[in-house]
């Protein structure tokens, strides 16, 4: 694959695909498939809403979205969310509100979420040193795995944390054993790995003061 794809910010007008590049990269992904699927169309776009309802909080905050782009179309994305950016819940309602009778329809599968104990499978472990950055989300459409566009989109967002901000680290969970060899290549350490009903999460952190 020639190195033509760039790494740029997401602007709002492009979180529809950003959303969709999400929804096609996490439908097998053991965090998502384990209480939501999405092989159907119908609930691909009602968590697709959601999805991009938060995005685009995280935007209009200020944490960065990277996307790499090649040829005008997105293949991938990472999401930092920032130590000392926090999202104004009024914003939050007034996004969901036009949209609460179509999100409803999610309802039973949060349900499900929460007796399957994901609340607790991802809650952030204790430890953590304060003043820490959350990989919230790195994601690249199936047909573009393995071209090494996530390892560029994971070095930016490094290069970003360490010349931009001034947090203690980044932290981030996974509920795949692959990801979590694939993180340690890129400096995390695992803290914490937590069996919560059969379900392993893997907490884990990259120290700043390590880089």
């Amino acid at each position: 694959m020639k190195n033509t794809v760039g790494i740029e910010m997401a602007k709002a007008d492009q979180l529809d695909e950003v959303s969709a590049v999400f929804i096609s990269a996490f439908k097998d992904e053991a965090t998502t498939a384990v209480w939501l699927d999405l092989s159907s169309e119908k609930l691909k776009k009602l968590y697709g809403t959601l999805v991009k309802i938060k995005f685009k909080l995280y935007l209009e905050a200020g944490n960065p979205i990277f996307i790499a782009i090649e040829n005008n179309s997105i293949l991938g994305f990472v999401i930092l969310k920032l130590h000392h950016v926090k999202t104004p819940k009024v914003r939050a309602v007034q996004l969901i509100i036009p949209n609460l009778l179509r999100l409803l329809g999610l309802m039973p599968y949060f349900i499900r979420a929460a007796r399957m104990g994901m609340a607790d499978a991802t809650r952030i472990p204790e430890g953590l040193p304060l003043n820490h950055d959350v990989l919230e989300a790195l994601a690249v459409h199936p047909e573009h795995q393995g071209k090494k566009i996530g390892r560029k989109l994971i070095d930016h967002a490094h290069e970003y944390q360490i010349k931009n901000n001034c947090s203690t680290g980044i932290y981030l969970m996974t509920g795949e054993e692959k990801n979590r060899r694939i993180y340690e290549v890129f400096g995390y350490q695992l803290m914490e790995a937590r069996d919560t009903k059969g379900f392993i999460s893997y907490h884990m952190f990259r120290s700043i003061a390590n880089h």
